[in-house]
């Protein structure tokens, strides 16, 4: 058993439901995909680039639009408050 954690850390198991591609648990560890969307970091950044999404733009947690109708809410709100604080830069 000793060592398991690491194998299965490097398997690519997850599949990201936009672009396929394929993420580990250390993955989801180093920030590359969020399990809770099913979506990789290279497609919400794709969003977070496109002006016609308001994604990671204009994250209003009071907004009934964010609050209740964003499947995409929880890592908006994460990803929005790490570009205002130039943690990351699109």
């Amino acid at each position: 058993m000793k060592g398991s954690f690491s194998l299965l850390s490097s398997k690519k198991l997850l599949e990201c439901v936009e672009c396929t591609r394929r993420f580990s648990l250390r993955d989801i560890a180093d920030g590359f995909y969020w399990p809770i969307a099913g979506v990789c970091m290279n497609c919400y950044l794709f969003l977070a680039k496109n002006s016609r999404y308001c994604f990671a733009k204009q994250f209003d947690p009071d907004h009934v639009d964010c609050s209740k109708f964003c499947p995409d809410r929880g890592v908006c709100g994460v990803l929005s408050a790490r570009i205002e604080r130039g943690i990351l830069e699109i």
